[in-house]
């Protein structure tokens, strides 16, 4: 689960959980008696036409609490939810669809999903975007598995993936690192926030593919061609320090100015055979 306060430093005032059928709950934590905070559904992909469309599926919305009924269509929501407020101060939570114990997807459609909650908190919340794996699970010729939880930096959404081959799902497989915009700009689709302009002129689509056209856009995902498992990435700022030593005696002197680190995007890598 993830939790949210309205302020830093204050008492935590809602979280957010999901389940093993791909639905999100949320816990209202306002009241200073627990026993009157309460869990309410939030979201359930099934009653979201546009990523059933996506997924390929059909399914119903569950009545109460009790899987019993449900289909395993969805891969379940294991992984801790991301949660920011976006330019007008509202709360998007972003979570993702998938088992996180191995690489294989199972059958169930593995998805992202970014919410935005309304002023009223128990109005059901506005789906901002959202996106299955791969992005046409029905006529795509790999299998594509979430392989860690979102991060939020700077309205940009990162997250991992793994892929396989349908055909040969013994050869190793490769990782996706993904960045999505988290609010949308009023146009349809997804907005990639990867930016490779720069440099992508000199990539060889032999060492790294791109969701698009990375030399004059910014890209959804980018996929090293080397066999590998990434387990989810996160942002961090490097030391700031400038080696231009303007008095060999005080090694802190420097005749430039210093600049602000630049985040950097981390992720762990390991084998995928």
């Amino acid at each position: 689960p993830v939790a949210y306060s309205s302020r830093p430093g204050t008492v935590t005032s809602r979280a957010f959980v999901g389940d093993a059928a791909g639905r999100l709950f949320r816990l209202d934590l306002s009241d200073p008696a627990p026993e009157n905070w309460r869990v309410d559904l939030f979201f359930d992909p099934c009653e979201s036409d546009d990523l059933k469309n996506q997924a390929g599926i059909t399914c119903d919305p569950l009545e109460g609490n009790t899987l019993a009924d449900r289909p395993r269509s969805w891969g379940p929501a294991s992984f801790k939810p991301a949660v920011a407020l976006d330019p007008q101060r509202t709360l998007t939570v972003i979570y993702g669809l998938g088992e996180r114990a191995d690489t294989s997807v199972s059958d169930q459609v593995q998805a992202m999903i970014a919410l935005r909650e309304k002023l009223d908190v128990f109005e059901a919340p506005e789906t901002i975007w959202s996106t299955t794996f791969p992005e046409d699970p029905t006529t795509s010729p790999i299998r594509e598995k979430l392989t860690g939880p979102p991060v939020i930096f700077n309205f940009g959404v990162y997250f991992t993936t793994f892929t396989e081959t349908i055909d040969n799902i013994c050869a190793p497989g490769l990782s996706r690192i993904w960045g999505l915009r988290m609010i949308d700009d009023g146009e349809p689709g997804l907005d990639g926030v990867l930016d490779f302009r720069a440099s992508a002129a000199g990539i060889s689509p032999d060492d790294v593919k791109f969701s698009n056209n990375a030399e004059t856009e910014l890209v959804r995902w980018y996929e090293p061609q080397v066999s590998t498992l990434v387990r989810g990435v996160t942002i961090a700022f490097p030391p700031n320090c400038n080696a231009d030593i303007s008095d060999p005696a005080n090694p802190t002197s420097s005749d430039q100015s210093s600049q602000a680190a630049s985040p950097e995007l981390i992720a762990t890598t390991g084998g995928a055979q």
